[in-house]
């Protein structure tokens, strides 16, 4: 990959959503670069559309706030005058009201990607960029996704045999990712060899939770079974995890598709928990949860 070739995204400094979609990119190991880095004045535009000029794809983050800044108009602006329509990857985010209908009769036929900050939408993005040749030379990093998925699963199945050599007992195919849910996760997984940490360090026989790789399994696979009742193998398979395997709420909370809340108040159900404890899930999970969607720690 030529060195100097790189994605510019164009987007409102107010938006929080599209402060993720910068970071995610960032992460991921595309060479990024925005109109942050000049420094406002007369020169700024010179500086800002001369990066565009440059750009394999500007990538334009469209929310109500895009639409009145002079500047991210500016930058449309110039795509259009300067017939770089063919470079711009619209992405419009769909948590707010309405459809952004400027921007949209401006770009005219132009497809567009409708983003979800609630739901998949970092993984819509960064699989639609993986379809782009343009975006592919922007990615800088040494990793590819496929050799990603093959440390992923070589980290599972090494994990896997030694959850099972320390405690004498096969696990159960739930406890362990499928091929197609580690596919999503190598989409989202840094490709820095520095940075690159696969799941499952064991610490005194536990998953070290702060392993970034369970987080992002935790975000992507959402309470599919909350609201319905547990059979007498869940709750079988729940005490086992958390007193025979000494697993995290968390990470029983993946395993059965609910949410960590739902967990806790079963295991104060069947008496593995007192009320102290369920209180302290009450107070600590949203405020986690919260914390690791927005990247923090």
């Amino acid at each position: 990959m030529s060195k100097g070739k790189f994605i510019f995204l164009s987007y409102c400094h107010r938006d929080e959503v599209s402060l993720l979609i910068k970071e995610t990119l960032q992460k991921k190991g595309y060479n990024l670069l925005c109109d942050e880095r000049f420094a406002k004045g007369a020169d700024w535009e010179d500086a800002a559309f001369s990066t565009m000029d440059g750009a394999e794809i500007c990538l334009l983050a469209i929310t109500e706030n895009y639409e009145h800044s002079e500047s991210c108009m500016a930058e449309l602006k110039h795509l259009i005058e300067n017939n770089m329509l063919d470079k711009a990857f619209p992405v419009f985010i769909t948590s707010e009201t309405g459809y952004r209908y400027v921007v949209k009769s401006l770009l005219g036929r132009r497809m567009w990607l409708e983003y979800d900050p609630n739901g998949d939408g970092r993984l819509k993005l960064l699989e639609e960029l993986r379809k782009s040749e343009k975006a592919r030379d922007c990615y800088k990093l040494r990793y590819s996704e496929d050799e990603i998925l093959r440390l992923l699963k070589d980290k599972r199945n090494e994990v896997k045999a030694r959850l099972e050599k320390e405690k004498g007992k096969t696990l159960p195919d739930s406890f362990v990712f499928s091929d197609d849910e580690l596919k999503r996760i190598a989409v989202f997984m840094p490709c820095n060899k520095n940075e690159l940490r696969c799941c499952g360090e064991i610490k005194d026989g536990k998953v070290d939770n702060s392993d970034p790789f369970l987080e992002l399994i935790r975000e992507l696979k959402k309470p599919e079974n909350s609201g319905e009742k547990w059979s007498p193998q869940e709750e079988e398979r729940l005490r086992d995890e958390y007193k025979f395997f000494g697993m995290e709420v968390r990470d029983i909370a993946v395993i059965h598709s609910r949410s960590e809340w739902a967990i806790a108040c079963r295991l104060r159900e069947i008496g593995l928990i007192d009320e102290e404890e369920l209180e302290k899930y009450r107070r600590d999970v949203p405020q986690r949860l919260k914390n690791a969607r927005s990247g923090s720690k």
